[in-house]
């Protein structure tokens, strides 16, 4: 079991390395970890109620934040994160981009549906790097 001071630990590093989010596992255990972000003067119940997914229809492309071998699933799973025609939400975790030993994760910009899935499970992916389209 982790200790707050751990967790506390874990979000100082997702906010210097300017991330998102992190999911770690281990045997018969699992921690998902997502930082939200104060979005100007809103107060946190605004936030919650703002969920709704974007008025504008447009696709919205996301990318590679850095280089490395893009990878469809966590490596302990068979299942890949995403499909396409899946709904995802708001920082839902797409994919990674492992770079040595680090898992970055590709996380949704926003609530919508996979529209395509520009990489394959290996592919090498630079910084900005078409990964997915999102409407």
């Amino acid at each position: 079991m982790m200790e707050i001071a751990e967790i506390e630990q874990l979000v100082r590093w997702l906010e210097e390395a300017d991330l998102d989010s992190i999911e770690i596992e281990g045997p018969g255990h699992g921690l998902r970890l997502r930082l939200q972000r104060d979005a100007g003067s809103a107060s946190a119940g605004e936030q919650s109620a703002n969920l709704e997914p974007p008025q504008d229809d447009a696709a919205e492309i996301v990318t590679a934040r850095g280089p490395g071998q893009f990878q469809d699933r966590h490596p302990a799973r068979e299942k890949p994160f995403v499909r396409v025609g899946d709904s995802v939400r708001s920082g839902d975790i797409l994919a990674l981009v492992r770079t040595g030993p680090v898992y970055a994760p590709v996380t949704a910009p926003r609530d919508g549906r996979v529209e395509q899935v520009f990489a394959a499970a290996g592919d090498l992916v630079g910084f900005g790097s078409p990964l997915f389209r999102i409407r």
